[in-house]
């Protein structure tokens, strides 16, 4: 089984998708010190060697674009992404304020290109958004 963790932060879904039985996880996030997280606290929860960590704006291939070439189709796709479509002014806002929506949309607009037949896409938001 293939999925993929957009924006993947600390690495937390990964580990947990690794540790549910997911066979290979590719997390994805534009920032090195995600990245950097992600990998520290993978490496820690003993799931490193099932959880690919990889530089890339949204999705493996790079893009959010539709149509573009991409990795293989996963069965499952899960993104966290940032809820507040405001601009940041530091770089820890960037894990809660997401300009335009631009990687909500961009998510949105990719996934389907991703997902392998009968595959999903969760989207998980926090709920503090509706309290905003």
């Amino acid at each position: 089984t293939l999925a993929y963790d957009i924006g993947t932060g600390t690495g937390v879904l990964s580990a947990v998708l690794a540790r549910r039985g997911v066979a290979r996880v590719v997390a994805t996030d534009q920032d090195p010190r995600a990245l950097d997280c992600a990998r520290a606290n993978l490496g820690r929860l003993g799931v490193a060697d099932r959880v690919e960590v990889v530089a890339a704006d949204l999705f493996p291939d790079g893009t959010g674009a539709p149509g573009t070439p991409a990795a293989p189709a996963a069965s499952l796709v899960v993104c966290n992404p940032p809820w507040l479509p405001a601009k940041p002014t530091s770089p820890l806002e960037h894990a809660v304020y997401d300009p335009g929506s631009r990687m909500l949309r961009g998510f949105l607009d990719g996934l389907a290109a991703r997902l392998a037949p009968g595959g999903e896409g969760w989207l998980i938001l926090s709920d503090l958004a509706e309290q905003l």
